[in-house]
């Protein structure tokens, strides 16, 4: 139980997805469940009838997701088969990346580069305003929080 309640041993498929999909805005626009499980074909291999807001099967998806991207992190070179699967992933997870199209708004897809060249107010701004650089807010995102420190650094 205690490994369970530390939080420094999660793995979010939120996050993992962001890594591996988040700035590949032609293929895909948005990271939610339901999406992923359609848009990658996980509905197709899965003999399970899933039913909509369902929390038990929520979590049947979220399985069948994290399998997924194990799979895509071991094909990509991310995480070795032969290691520690679990804390390869939790690491490549937890450790930022520095993001070349920004995700968001009015600049989503834009080259991070361009837009601190552009709009460095604009970056300022978020700093200051926006939930997703809020470490203590649900919807923080390391990695556009990393993006941003190194284009203001």
């Amino acid at each position: 139980p205690s490994n369970v309640l530390n939080k420094t041993n999660w793995i979010c498929t939120l996050v993992i997805a962001k890594k591996l999909y988040g700035q590949d805005f032609d293929n895909f626009s948005n990271m939610t469940l339901g999406y992923l499980w359609f848009k990658l074909g996980l509905y197709k291999t899965s003999d399970h009838k899933v039913k909509p807001h369902d929390a038990q099967d929520d979590v049947y998806m979220c399985y069948k997701l994290l399998e997924h991207m194990i799979d895509e992190c071991i094909n990509r070179g991310i995480i070795d088969p032969n290691g520690n699967i679990g804390e390869q992933l939790h690491k490549f997870s937890t450790t930022p990346n520095i993001l070349e199209y920004y995700p968001y708004g009015k600049y989503r897809g834009v080259k991070f580069s361009e837009v601190a060249n552009k709009d460095r107010r604009y970056l300022e701004w978020m700093v200051k305003t926006s939930d997703l650089l809020n470490e203590n807010h649900p919807s923080f995102d390391l990695d556009f929080a990393e993006t941003i420190v190194y284009y203001l650094s």
